[in-house]
């Protein structure tokens, strides 16, 4: 993390809230305050040893056949452990571990955390395609819910019918700011369209990623109107999915790698929610140009995004 500044952050956090508030945030249970972070994906492993969430919450969002429309459904277990972590199985667990570790909610990180809640909507599997009228449903029940920060790391390939867009706008006048990723098609997004990631709306923040030497990754998406910021997410450390009760479930086995702009995109996540938690008020629009202003720029990322350089947290904070 330390690309992002993460400590120095912390530092400037503390000063900022003072001592006393700091010390309420290094409870583990404070949910007046916490941030509702909604990962749209395949679901979040609830029991894994190394996310300590104020709270975890998974919803199912179940497509009707015969053109009904999508419902949403509780659901109360691990709804991402499966016989194999291959495929999209893990996909959603790894990106809360990314979220985790920004925002201090995992068992490695320091004892300064920003109060978050997540909550994990399921509407696709490595079985399960994605498609636009599950996405949208699923979005729709994230801002429903009361999600403040909605984490989209995918694409569909067709949104006919602005299904998406539409539930991305529904997003919008709920004053949510929706994380996206870029996507992997070396591909100048401003003039191909990737759903939702080119979407021109104010509360869209569209994440490209970089590897440790700053510069983006192979097939790594860019576009300097539609791509708002850049962030690493190249074999980043991140939690896993596996089966409950294993003997092998407090070593290596919860843990993998990461790369793409799906990592990158929970980085900006998680960065999003620190930010918002020392300035609640802040709308998505105004969110998403204190992230954007405060990027370190590189020659590597101008004119590849907005911001023209990858994400700070410290600066981010220190702007506020």
């Amino acid at each position: 993390m330390e690309t992002i500044n993460e400590q120095a952050a912390w530092n400037t956090i503390d000063r900022t809230v003072g001592l006393e508030a700091a010390a309420r945030r290094r409870k583990a249970k404070w949910h007046r305050d916490a941030i509702k972070i909604a990962v749209v994906d395949t679901g979040v492993m609830r029991g894994h040893v190394a996310l300590k969430f104020d709270d975890i919450a998974c919803s199912v969002v179940v497509e009707r056949p015969n053109g009904h429309k999508p419902r949403a459904r509780e659901k109360r277990v691990d709804d991402d452990v499966t016989r194999s972590d291959s495929g999209a199985a893990s996909h959603g667990t790894r990106l809360a571990g990314l979220i985790a570790a920004v925002t201090g909610n995992a068992v490695t990180q320091s004892p300064t955390r920003t109060p978050v809640e997540l909550l994990a909507v399921k509407f696709f599997t490595a079985l399960d395609p994605l498609s636009a009228t599950g996405a949208a449903a699923a979005i729709r029940h994230a801002v429903d819910r009361g999600a403040r920060i909605v984490n989209l790391s995918w694409d569909v390939t067709m949104d006919t019918d602005h299904a998406v867009k539409h539930a991305i706008e529904h997003a919008l006048e709920r004053r949510v700011l929706v994380v996206v990723a870029a996507g992997h098609n070396s591909a100048n997004i401003d003039s191909r369209l990737i759903v939702p990631a080119s979407y021109d709306l104010p509360n869209v923040l569209t994440v490209m990623a970089i590897g440790g030497d700053l510069k983006p990754i192979a097939k790594s998406n860019r576009g300097p109107l539609r791509v708002g910021i850049a962030a690493p997410g190249k074999n980043l450390t991140t939690t896993r999915s596996y089966l409950p009760g294993s003997r092998n479930s407090t070593d290596s086995n919860c843990f993998g790698t990461f790369t793409g702009t799906s990592a990158a995109t929970a980085m900006v996540t998680g960065v999003a929610a620190v930010v918002l938690s020392c300035k609640p008020n802040l709308d998505p629009a105004a969110l998403r140009k204190v992230i954007e202003d405060s990027a370190i720029q590189t020659e590597a990322l101008t004119g590849a995004c907005r911001a023209n350089g990858y994400v700070s947290l410290s600066k981010a904070v220190a702007l506020l």
